[in-house]
Parts: structure tokens; sequence; C-alpha cells
């Protein structure tokens, strides 16, 4: 799934939810006693429902009648809020390692290149391995330099 998609997605659950909400306050039911019916019809408008009832913002009845409990609902919108901002300084976070990192590996200066050249023709130019004699058949290293 696309970042976009998922975007759009809680965009449309978000928008459901408020519209739940909204229908619940002005219907005035905002107690026990005040209790109204919903009738969510579409597949956003369900889920969103079943969030606000497991998040408790939204009280179902036994009669399945639905009633807005505000104190719940502030919670969960100041939950969800929270939610944002740590994963908004997480990202944040995480641009401004990669930045230093990337500026430190930037800085970092290459060896001249004759410097390379020295190195690489001072090195042996072969590498033999001799088996050695013993129990654990362990193996010599004898550097070889070509002339």
């Amino acid at each position: 799934m696309t970042s976009g998609a998922v975007a759009a997605g809680a965009a449309m659950r978000i928008r459901s939810e408020k519209r739940i909400v909204r229908t619940l306050r002005e219907a005035g039911a905002t107690s026990a006693a005040s209790a109204t019916r919903l009738s969510p019809g579409r597949l956003p408008m369900r889920g969103a429902l079943r969030m606000l009832v497991r998040r408790g913002a939204v009280v179902e009845t036994p009669e399945g009648l639905h009633w807005l409990d505000e104190a719940a609902y502030s919670a969960h919108r100041e939950l969800r809020r929270s939610r944002m901002f740590i994963s908004l300084f997480g990202i944040a976070a995480l641009i401004i390692v990669l930045a230093a990192v990337t500026i430190a590996k930037a800085e970092t200066p290459a060896a001249p290149r004759a410097e390379r050249m020295a190195a690489r023709s001072a090195a042996a130019d072969v590498l033999v391995l001799v088996p050695e004699d013993g129990p654990k058949g362990r193996m010599r290293r004898y550097a070889m330099q070509a002339k």
C-alpha cells in the first residue's frame, strides 16, 4: 500500500469520525439517557464508529443506541495528537542524523592519487599461503613482490 493510499484512508477515517461526533452532538446524545441510534452506511463510517466505541469515546448501549462521552473523546484526540508529534519528532531526528552522517562523509578528505599509487606499489603483488606441518592445518603467509 502506498503512502498516498494510507494518507487518503486516514483522512477518510478522521472525516467519518468527525461526522459521527457531529451527528451525536446535534442529536444531543451526550449521555446514556439521551442515546440515539446511528446507522453508519459506508465502510469508513462503520470503521470509524467501531474505533470510537473501542476507544470509549462513543458508548454503545445494550439496545444498540450510541452516545458521545465528551471526556473520552477529548482524551482520544489528545492521544492522536501526541502520537502525531512523536512521529514528526522521530522523522525530524532521523533526517538530522542522516544529514550529519552525509556531511561528515563529505568532509573526510580522500588520499591524493600519488599516495594511493605509492601504497599500492609498496604492497605485495602476490600472497602465497603454504600449509604448515601440524595438527591444526594452519596456513603460513608469504608475501612476494614481482620484479
